[in-house]
């Protein structure tokens, strides 16, 4: 790991393992793998194959991971986003057809369905899925809250610009965080 780029790393529910995504450079999405560390050893090793990958955490029992995989939809080299599960010895789990999820704690999935262009809640083995608030369709990158009470998310206006706004967890309240217009990515708490 001396060599290429390390995203995203998250420590897994026990503090004693953490994953990261690793990419040997940025253009090659294709090549990313999930390493797993031991935090107590030192040593990592990578979890599966290599695929275009994205959303890396912990279920909430830390015996695996859950993700947005790009899968192929066509022979033009297409793909779009599933939602699924890597256990740690490297099997891959489809679960369903979505993107950007994250685990609201055992409260189940928000995950973003793009071809209803909304977010939507479900349980955390993908079904289940009902609207999340009204769809929130100019919303994305979320991050929930330690208390599980509030979400951040980055708004796209209308003039092109991100800013971060405040939602409730059941999706019913949008409050701007910042008026300003800026460079906002990938928020966390």
């Amino acid at each position: 790991l001396h060599q290429g780029i390390s995203l995203f790393p998250t420590a897994s529910p026990d503090a004693t393992r953490a994953v990261v995504t690793w990419l040997p450079a940025l253009e090659a999405r294709d090549q990313a793998r999930v390493m797993l560390f031991d935090l107590q050893g030192g040593e990592a090793r990578p979890v599966g194959a290599p695929m275009e990958h994205s959303h890396v955490q912990w279920l909430p029992d830390g015996q695996g991971l859950l993700l947005a995989v790009r899968q192929p939809v066509g022979e033009d080299g297409a793909t779009e986003p599933s939602i699924a599960k890597l256990s740690l010895d490297g099997k891959l789990q489809v679960l369903r057809k979505g993107d950007q999820p994250l685990l609201m704690g055992d409260k189940g999935l928000l995950f973003f369905d793009r071809a209803a262009k909304q977010w939507m809640r479900g349980n955390l083995d993908g079904t289940g899925a009902t609207r999340f608030g009204s769809g929130h369709p100019t919303l994305s990158s979320p991050t929930l809250s330690p208390d599980g009470s509030t979400l951040v998310f980055l708004q796209l206006r209308e003039d092109g610009v991100q800013v971060p706004v405040q939602v409730d967890a059941q999706g019913k309240t949008v409050t701007p965080l910042m008026v300003e217009g800026g460079l906002w990515a990938w928020p966390r708490w």
